[in-house]
């Protein structure tokens, strides 16, 4: 397929796949034997050992594109991840402030690649899911560097000849492991099944029939709201040991928490109905506005739960005040942090 003086293979983003997977074995063999391929757009058919299907991500502003750098790589040497995330035609430099005034985001890229094999390197992750859109495969002697966007060399800090550049020594980033504890109901088979949140790659685990092997391995546990107590206590244990091990743990309302979970106390407070009309006090209240978990959420949003302007309050449902005497620090949203720390201060109360 090429000779022996050939080193690099660049694939643009239009290149015909399916001709690609026919060359599969030829493909595999040039990279074994020290051979650097780059992969530009979007892999829908697998030719290369190691490849993943692109995904498309849902989004809804250009914060949900923005490019996060995982690990340096000599190909975007010197460039700022935040320059990729608008376009505007424009030849040359063009400050950031004009780039959000008149730029378009999502040519860089709006998908990520999911199960990356054992050994690859992830690059550059996009959007607050933080799902790969760049990464490094080794293979054999040589090495696939995958770009899930446009071509590279389209942009002017990619003027280089990425196939022969040096490729950077590889580590692995594994993702954090997500556990959805559930009760079957349809709001939280919906949010299972929605695909903003599939780059998580959440683990459903039911409350009823799950094994409690099923949590043991997990970075991450999300317990859904309106569970069974009853149900909810023969899980305190394995909670419990995946906390001293250093995990996160995202409890939500109605789940009488303070009945199986330790160090947790739960009361009651009734509900503020219409206060955005009414202006009265809603009666929540920051207690740890450092809390990592304000980076997702917004004092407005969170005192909104109980209903929208345009849409009836949910009649009957009451806050509840949460004093988690000893219990780990929770985290909203960014799945791959861990806490080691045991905190005595709530996010809110009411």
């Amino acid at each position: 397929m090429c000779t022996a003086d050939v080193t690099g293979i660049y694939l643009t983003w239009d290149v015909d796949q399916e001709f690609l997977a026919e060359q599969r074995e030829h493909l595999n063999s040039f990279v074994v034997r020290g051979g650097r391929v780059v992969v530009n757009g979007h892999v829908q058919r697998i030719f290369l050992d190691g490849l993943t299907r692109w995904r498309k991500l849902e989004f809804r502003n250009p914060s949900d594109l923005a490019l996060t750098r995982v690990t340096e790589h000599p190909v975007w040497a010197g460039s700022d991840p935040k320059a990729f995330l608008y376009n505007t035609g424009r030849r040359g430099p063009v400050p950031f402030a004009e780039l959000e005034r008149i730029g378009v985001a999502g040519f860089y890229g709006r998908g990520c690649y999911l199960d990356l094999p054992d050994g690859a390197k992830v690059v550059h992750t996009i959007g607050r899911t933080r799902a790969p859109i760049d990464y490094e495969n080794p293979l054999g002697a040589g090495r696939v560097l995958v770009h899930g966007g446009n071509d590279l060399l389209q942009s002017r800090h990619h003027r280089l000849a990425a196939a022969n550049h040096p490729m950077a020594g590889s580590t692995m980033t594994r993702a954090a492991t997500v556990a959805f504890l559930h009760g079957g109901s349809h709001a939280q088979l919906a949010t299972l099944a929605d695909p903003a949140l599939e780059p998580y790659r959440i683990r459903p685990v039911h409350v009823r029939t799950g094994d409690l092997d099923d949590i043991r391995d997990v970075d991450v546990l999300v317990v859904a709201d309106r569970l069974r107590a009853d149900l909810l206590t023969r899980w305190t244990e394995a909670i419990t040991d995946r906390l001293g091990g250093g995990a996160t743990v995202i409890v939500f309302g109605e789940n009488k928490s303070g009945d199986w979970l330790p160090g947790v106390r739960e009361d009651s407070r009734p509900t503020v109905f219409w206060w955005w009309r009414t202006g009265e006090d809603h009666r929540l209240r920051q207690r740890s506005p450092d809390h990592p978990a304000w980076d997702y959420l917004s004092e407005h949003g969170a005192a909104e739960w109980c209903g929208e302007p345009g849409r009836p309050a949910h009649r009957g449902r009451r806050v509840r005040r949460f004093d988690p005497v000893r219990r780990r620090d929770h985290h909203c949203g960014a799945a791959a942090r861990h806490h080691d720390g045991l905190r005595s201060a709530p996010v809110s109360t009411c």
